[in-house]
């Protein structure tokens, strides 16, 4: 694996020059002479007014001679006029005098040179720390009711099991009111997350952390799927899902605010941009979800990726996919948001399992997407050559690096062949940010090899303080680090709130400088991470013929100090 430079020191900025001072102009004493005429060509023929008749406005002739015009004026007049001027001169010079010795008298404002040092008055004002507010996505959801009634109209299909933790204190967990899934007040909607309010006088900042799982066996759906609650935010992109035949996908807009959300969603696909009706002005209540087919704008698509942008107030948006093939179901996830687009992009914890069962059924037709697929998105106009890179947590390179050739403006699905069963990370470089994310399949065992399950896996952001993370119930969860720096990292994980009934106590994780490693975690519980300058994170879960996973984010704190001038 080619380590990744350490992060650049910021460059200190030159101080700027100083121009040497400029020589004055030498004045130039303005000739004793009366001043000029107008010249002709200046008057405005629109604003010249004629001399009443009675005047003793005499017009002269340009083409006469002088003398023709009347007479001169007489050297009395003309002296009495240059004296008057000289005269004026005299006192202008006077009062000037006059006010430059008053400001030679008067002492002027002097500024102190400890507050030039200390530069424009400030007070560093610390607001009362809030609580972090996350959103979980709520249940799995399916287009249809189970009698097959309103074939556009979604509905539940269970409800999530939700877990959460905080720094301090505990947390609250309170149902959206409305969803176009008819779920709003309960338990299968949207969750609102958050914290007490804190102690008067405290400067802590409470951190909140939490995420939801749920597994579904029927005749139609089957799948495990997991999600962690977010922050809501203004920019989303989301990588995943599919429209094509049997794969139905869904956007879930979710506003925890308390004013109305006005949302535009972009999508991509394998031949470019998609224009449809509809995905302006998409209106989201306060406390509400809407849900939306994706295939409803973009029908047939086998690689979407949207990006969502909000108004007003601001959401978290998340895709749910779900595949049929024929009458078995084939698997069910979430796709929650990925981190911001960068030149290079981690995908930690890509967890791929039941590898034989899935070859096997490799070659049946509709089992096609069952194949390990790493999907890239490359905005813009300029195509660009990535490089992929997958990294096994045992610390060796899973082959050589992938090289590939990426259309901008349209989403490239790359098949990443041969991994044997492990936890992996995959490291995507471009030139130019990109937005990139996985695929990986399971299927059962012996007791149900027809089975299989899928999850799509993000792309990470990098931790670089204290983060929280809560282990959704209902799977075999593992925690994935990946090191992107070139000296070993050491991170602690400490568990918060309720001890679990396993007893679990402190972690210490040694992660190799430019390696990835994996420890096993508790369900259920939520851990501080600290010790370290830089990580990816991310959490998997597997269950016999279900796969899932979700990145950890660094903690969005409601409240930081700023400086206030003046």
């Amino acid at each position: 694996m080619t380590d990744q430079d350490e992060p650049r020191e910021p460059i200190e900025p030159r101080e700027p020059a100083t121009p040497e001072p400029a020589m004055p102009e030498p004045a130039t004493p303005e000739p004793a002479m009366p001043e000029p005429a107008v010249s002709a060509a200046r008057v405005d023929p629109e604003q010249f007014v004629a001399a009443p008749e009675d005047s003793d406005f005499t017009e002269i002739d340009p083409d006469v001679e002088p003398e023709a015009n009347g007479p001169r004026p007489s050297a009395l007049h003309v002296a009495g006029r240059v004296s008057v001027r000289v005269i004026t001169g005299i006192f202008l010079v006077a009062v000037v005098a006059v006010v430059l010795a008053a400001a030679s008298i008067v002492p002027l404002p002097s500024v102190p040179a400890s507050s030039a040092v200390r530069g424009a008055p400030s007070t560093v004002v610390t607001p009362i720390p809030t609580a972090e507010q996350l959103v979980c996505p709520g249940g799995l959801l399916r287009l249809a009711s189970a009698s097959g009634k309103g074939a556009t109209k979604a509905s539940s299909l269970g409800v999530a099991a939700t877990d959460a933790g905080a720094s301090s204190g505990s947390v609250t967990s309170k149902a959206f009111s409305t969803s176009d899934a008819g779920t709003g007040g309960g338990a299968a909607a949207p969750q609102l997350l958050s914290s007490p309010p804190v102690a008067a006088g405290s400067r802590i900042p409470t951190i909140v952390a939490g995420a939801q799982s749920e597994s579904i066996s029927t005749d139609e759906f089957a799948g495990l799927a997991s999600a962690a609650c977010s922050a809501p935010s203004a920019d989303v992109w989301l990588s995943g899902g599919a429209t094509s035949v049997g794969r139905t996908t869904l956007l879930m807009l979710a506003n925890p605010s308390d004013v109305l959300a006005t949302v535009s969603i972009h999508i991509f696909g394998e031949n470019g941009a998609v224009t449809a009706p509809g995905t302006d002005g998409i209106i989201v209540a306060p406390r509400g979800q809407r849900v939306l087919s994706l295939a409803g704008f973009a029908p047939g698509l086998v690689s979407p990726v949207v990006h969502v942008q909000s108004a007003g107030g601001q959401v978290v948006a998340t895709l749910e996919q779900s595949t049929v093939r024929g009458i078995q179901p084939g698997g069910m996830d979430f796709v929650g948001s990925s981190a911001n687009l960068e030149r290079t992009t981690v995908i930690p914890g890509v967890a791929v399992t039941g590898t034989s069962a899935v070859q096997g059924q490799l070659g049946e037709s509709g089992f096609e997407d069952l194949q390990t697929t790493l999907r890239v998105y490359l905005p813009g106009v300029k195509s660009a050559q990535v490089s992929v890179s997958v990294v096994s947590e045992t610390g060796t390179l899973a082959g050589k690096a992938i090289t590939a050739e990426v259309n901008a403006g349209k989403v490239t699905d790359l098949p990443i062949d041969s991994l044997p069963d492990g936890s992996y990370t995959i490291i995507v470089r471009a030139p130019v940010p990109v937005l990139a994310s996985v695929r990986v399949s399971t299927a059962g065992s012996a007791a149900d090899a027809n089975r299989t399950d899928f999850a799509w896996l993000t792309s990470a952001p990098l931790l670089t303080t204290t983060a929280l993370v809560t282990i959704a119930t209902g799977m075999t969860p593992s925690i994935h680090f990946d090191n992107p720096t070139r000296k070993n990292e050491t991170v602690t994980l400490t568990p918060v709130g309720a001890t679990d009934a396993a007893g679990s106590g402190e972690v210490t994780v040694t992660v190799p400088a430019g390696a990835a490693v994996t420890s096993p975690v508790v369900a259920g519980a939520t851990y501080r991470l600290g010790g370290y300058t830089g990580l990816y994170a991310a959490v998997s879960g597997v269950t016999d013929g279900g796969v899932t996973g979700y990145v950890v984010s660094p903690a969005e704190q409601g409240s930081t100090p700023i400086r206030v001038y003046g």
